[in-house]
């Protein structure tokens, strides 16, 4: 499709006929000047060289500032329908290397790449992210710009936030972000593979607060309860794997997603939890569409180039070819 991102200069092109008419009723006398003869102001065929070089100028600019545009117009999901905050946790026990079969990604990073795959799944959503430790803090507040949230999220690092678990911490700092911006539907994905043990609010009492804001839970533990694999270094500095005691708190968990009317997943591998975002991505959807401009290519610098040629040749012109003589 073609269409000018700012059609309210074109108004400027119907000055042209005032412009050209105010021109002949008043225009000056005096000898136009060529190398070779003199010609008198009424010489008609200069003059309306002389003008029609002007009046494209002008043209051709009004065009470059109308900023003609092709494109094609496409229908997305309106970004008011769901407000998203993932709430991630990055305590000690997210080391563990029980999330992949080859043992070369943490629990962390595991996470980290089906949460980057499920934001790029949404289509015009806020989504923002609140990280998790000992204490809890926003990391991306609500926004609509992916990679952004996307280069944040490679940027997270186990221990960042503390090495314990606050869960109704956590859950309290992202119910606060959704209050920022208001929606019809607001959501919060908690990830954690732990059980709370740090922080000042308990996750059942912020899960009661965030019923009240219409704000619902779905958790996702990660593993399961026993032992899981972590990365070490003997007496000598060589990295081993050393068998580690985790403690996921399945039961508030589940309590946690009951109370707000949202559900409770576990995850015990990076399979387990695509399938997870995936239920998530089909569940909250939007229903409200509206249209967008997808922008494909700018044309107003061909208009801005071809105006500024033509008014270097018609100086040039003006002090040659054209040259007047009061």
């Amino acid at each position: 499709m073609f269409r000018f991102e700012s059609p309210i200069c074109l108004i400027l092109i119907f000055l042209l006929p005032a412009l050209y008419f105010f021109k002949k009723r008043f225009r000056p006398s005096g000898i136009l000047r060529t190398p070779l003869f003199d010609f008198k102001t009424n010489t008609p065929l200069f003059f309306k060289i002389d003008d029609f070089i002007k009046y494209l100028i002008i043209f051709l600019l009004v065009i470059a500032a109308s900023n003609p545009q092709t494109g094609e117009k496409k229908s997305y999901f309106d970004s008011k329908g769901v407000n998203i905050i993932i709430a991630l946790d990055t305590s000690g026990s997210m080391k563990a290397l029980d999330m992949d079969d080859d043992f070369k990604k943490n629990r962390l990073d595991a996470v980290k790449s089906v949460v980057s795959e499920f934001i790029q799944k949404r289509n015009g959503d806020r989504i923002g992210v609140v990280i998790f430790g000992t204490h809890a803090f926003t990391l991306v507040p609500l926004t609509r710009d992916y990679k952004s949230i996307n280069y944040f999220m490679d940027k997270i690092l186990i221990g960042m936030a503390g090495e314990n678990t606050a869960i109704g911490d956590a859950i309290a700092i992202s119910a606060k972000r959704l209050e920022d911006i208001k929606s019809r539907t607001n959501i919060i994905i908690l990830l954690t593979d732990g059980k709370s043990n740090s922080g000042e609010i308990p996750p059942v009492t912020a899960a009661e607060a965030a019923l009240k804001r219409k704000i619902k839970i779905y958790s996702i533990g990660i593993g399961s309860n026993g032992y899981a694999p972590f990365p070490a270094r003997d007496f000598f500095g060589r990295e081993v794997i050393r068998k580690g005691r985790v403690e996921l708190d399945e039961e508030t968990l589940g309590k946690i997603s009951s109370i707000t009317g949202g559900k409770y997943f576990n995850g015990r591998n990076k399979d387990d939890l695509k399938e997870i975002y995936e239920k998530i991505d089909s569940l909250e959807k939007t229903t409200v569409k509206v249209e967008s401009w997808k922008k494909d290519k700018d044309f107003y610098l061909w208009f801005l180039v071809s105006g500024a040629v033509l008014f270097f040749l018609r100086l040039i012109l003006t002090h040659t070819r054209f040259l007047k003589i009061p």
